[in-house]
């Protein structure tokens, strides 16, 4: 710290130095950053603060801020896409950008919300707002995963219908006694098989449906 401190020191009267004087190594690596310490970052690198002490930015970065610039970039990343909200999220509980990009929809007024209930992000309450974050996270990639299998059980049905219509022209002025009308049976015959493959895969309790009788949709 006394290391940083003395560093920092060099970039004074800059209001810059000043605020970079608060911060560690420890606390930005550690996803710990405040929001004003990453506009504080930020504001070095766009306003070319670093040129006073006649660095490069990736000087900078190593030499003040005890991190690479990649590091900073990402952390400046980070507070233009999510915004201080993030940063202030983060220092009350560990919370990944992916996560809170799930769950910002339930974050107002200075408290995360769910189910009608609402917890002030204060750090006194970082183990309900940790509880709260997990289960929305839950609850939103549940949602996501149902409506991801609704479309394609939507995608895998009017699949089966248009082959049905198929197997249906297929079959369409032939008696069941033709050379076609035996392959159409053995192509129906192993659609039952699968069917029925697929029905005595299901758990014990799950409810079952006898597989469509295609012998008599094809009659």
């Amino acid at each position: 710290m006394k290391q940083i401190e003395s560093k920092t020191a060099e970039l004074e009267p800059f209001s810059a130095g000043i605020a970079l004087g608060q911060m560690t190594a420890y606390r930005i690596v550690a996803s710990r950053c405040s929001a004003a310490q990453a506009a504080t970052i930020r504001d070095i690198r766009d306003n070319k603060l670093y040129k006073a002490v006649h660095c490069t930015w990736d000087e900078f970065c190593t030499r003040y801020l005890r991190m690479t610039r990649i590091t900073a970039e990402r952390i400046i990343s980070v507070l233009s896409q999510l915004g201080p909200e993030y940063f202030d999220l983060s220092n009350i509980t560990h919370i990944s950008p992916e996560t809170f990009r799930l769950i910002v929809p339930h974050i107002s007024g200075g408290a995360i919300r769910h189910n009608g209930a609402a917890v002030e992000l204060r750090p006194e309450n970082a183990e309900q707002i940790a509880r709260i974050i997990s289960a929305v996270r839950k609850e939103v990639l549940q949602a996501r995963e149902n409506s991801r299998l609704g479309a394609k059980s939507v995608m895998v049905e009017r699949r089966i219908l248009d082959n049905i219509a198929e197997l249906e022209a297929f079959a369409e002025g032939y008696a069941p006694d033709t050379a076609r009308w035996q392959i159409l049976m053995a192509m129906v015959k192993r659609i039952e098989n699968a069917l029925e493959k697929i029905r005595r895969s299901h758990p014990p309790d799950a409810p079952r449906t006898p597989p469509p009788d295609l012998h008599h949709r094809l009659s």
